[in-house]
């Protein structure tokens, strides 16, 4: 039946998600799940302002640091450059980071198609896009898992497993093991030693409810329980 669900009772949770994302309901039971940019615009301007704090700070203890260097004649003014350099690259590597998740977070837009044959994930970040398509036969785990908190809210992502046609030189040569104190599960082990991919097919689904609720539909579209 087409339609965004098959769901028609007032649901609080469903009608949050909803507003946020669009699920359009498939004639072969399959479901099209479009994830538009510009959501959550709390969690975009908290990682903006930390963006711009740390970005500030590192251009002004830059150009501190030059002018201190300029300033102090001879070994002195070396030695105070060359000791504050590792504490700016390690400032510097920091923004580095956070300007490619900040990018990832304001610019990512999905489009994931689900059936019983295929799971077919399209990311685009303005003009650069990336396809993963998945047999549902090999897919041994979906689930929600908290990645970012702003203040109390918690954003999930939505992941997906799934094991691979043959492990690649790496895989090969050193193979991973589960570890007590490791935080890999035992799914994540068997996806790396075979090749497989672990697929973010969702970010930034606020709060947990909002995050089962479209693992649920996601699941109920490719017709799998895991």
């Amino acid at each position: 039946m087409d339609g965004q669900t098959s769901t028609t009772a007032f649901d609080p949770i469903r009608e949050s998600a909803l507003g946020r994302i669009t699920i359009v309901g498939h004639a072969d039971g399959g479901k099209e799940f479009i994830l538009p940019a510009l959501r959550n615009f709390r969690e975009k301007i908290s990682f903006a302002l930390i963006w711009l704090f740390m970005t500030v700070a590192f251009v002004g203890i830059s150009f501190a640091n030059a002018t201190i260097a300029k300033e102090v004649p001879g070994w002195l003014g070396f030695l105070i450059l060359n000791h504050t350099l590792y504490f700016l690259a390690i400032i510097g590597l920091f923004v580095f980071v956070l300007t490619i998740a900040c990018l990832d977070i304001w610019l990512r837009s999905s489009r994931v198609i689900a059936n019983k044959s295929e799971l077919r994930v399209i990311t685009h970040w303005l003009f650069l896009k990336r396809t993963n398509v998945v047999s549902i036969t090999k897919i041994i785990e979906t689930r929600a898992e908290n990645r970012t908190t702003v203040n109390t809210t918690l954003y999930f992502d939505i992941l997906v497993l799934a094991t691979g046609d043959g492990p690649g030189w790496i895989a090969r040569n050193f193979p991973a093991r589960t570890k007590p104190e490791s935080s890999f599960t035992e799914n994540d082990i068997k996806v790396f030693n075979t090749g497989g991919k672990k697929i973010a097919i969702a970010t930034g689904i606020e709060g947990k409810e909002e995050a089962d609720w479209i693992l649920s539909q996601l699941r109920e579209a490719m017709g799998i329980s895991v």
